[in-house]
């Protein structure tokens, strides 16, 4: 069988499909309904897509290389072929994820240290909703200062304004961001002399 890009003849073990046939493990199927392509193009294709993000719909995975054809190379089967990859295929799936995020308009906060993102501003919930209302308790539980100038980290427990992004500090309650800086700028200098 062969590539459909350089048109080298490689073993079924040795290419990867686009996914047109959901489901299917019969190789015959795949086969017939779906594209194959070689590792040496498919690496190409991953390094290039760090800056292009040809994203299948659906965000399953890498758009097919065969013009027209918008079905995914799914990222277990780019993973599987590509394990030298592994750190390129990853970052492109975070990218996805990022994009299916702020496509969904969710406000998100992210932690300094860890990146780990928070969803802030949630709209109010509706009426009678058991789910949203606990996920909103949830929510909460995970940053105890839901309204306030602290964003406490779930993930790895950092504490840091929502504002200006500093290292949190009890001082900073009762300061704007502009007079908590001045603040640590004139403990620094009295510590330097």
């Amino acid at each position: 069988m062969g590539c459909l890009i350089c048109c080298d003849y490689a073993t079924y073990d040795q290419l990867c499909f686009c996914d047109q046939l959901i489901g299917s493990t019969s190789k015959e199927g795949r086969k017939e309904k779906s594209h194959a392509f070689c590792r040496e193009c498919l690496q190409g294709y991953t390094k290039a897509a760090l800056e292009t993000k040809p994203f299948a719909r659906g965000w399953l995975g890498l758009k097919c290389m065969a013009e027209k054809c918008e079905n995914p190379i799914p990222w277990q089967e780019l993973k599987s072929v590509l394990p030298d990859e592994h750190e390129a295929i990853v970052t492109l799936e975070n990218q996805c994820v990022e994009f299916c995020v702020s496509a969904a308009g969710l406000c998100l906060e992210r932690c300094a240290k860890c990146n780990y993102a928070i969803d802030m501003d949630c709209p109010l919930p509706v009426a009678n909703n058991n789910l949203y209302n606990a996920f909103l308790k949830l929510k909460q539980k995970a940053n105890d200062s839901y309204d306030k100038l602290k964003f406490h980290c779930s993930e790895c427990h950092y504490e840091m304004c929502r504002k200006c992004n500093a290292k949190w500090a009890e001082e900073h309650n009762n300061l704007t961001c502009e007079q908590f800086a001045k603040q640590q700028n004139e403990q620094i200098q009295r510590n330097l002399k």
